[in-house]
């Protein structure tokens, strides 16, 4: 079961198609690599990065659609240390599924910041 509504319509297409025939397989990247390292708060970076955060209202919406609030989006993260723990976990035999569904309801539900490498650490 999926934390993130991405996940959760990608957990859907793989139910359809068949889960013996499909491999996923999660690759690292970086939306906006121009974060500042330790992330920067929600509203200040949409405000710099496009003058609101208006972009994010058919995200939020298809997200209610699927149960899921993003209740407490607070941090635009720098994503680099949460691809770190996700490739640390995963040579330790976690799934990134896993990992990235935490650091997901970490970061839309509980405001927490997943730049900061105590959190994440």
């Amino acid at each position: 079961e999926g934390g993130c509504w991405q996940r959760q319509g990608l957990d859907a297409a793989i139910a359809e198609f068949g889960t013996d025939r499909v491999e996923v397989n999660w690759i690292p990247y970086m939306i906006a690599a121009g974060t500042a390292p330790e992330g920067e708060d929600y509203l200040a970076y949409n405000k710099r990065r496009w003058g609101g955060d208006g972009w994010t209202g058919a995200l939020r919406k298809r997200g209610r659609e699927m149960g899921l609030a993003f209740g407490n989006w607070r941090w635009w993260p720098n994503t680099l240390k949460a691809h770190c723990l996700i490739f640390f976990a995963e040579r330790r035999g976690v799934h990134a599924s896993k990992v990235k569904d935490a650091l997901f309801e970490a970061l839309y539900e509980e405001g927490i910041n997943i730049s900061d490498e105590k959190t994440v650490g």
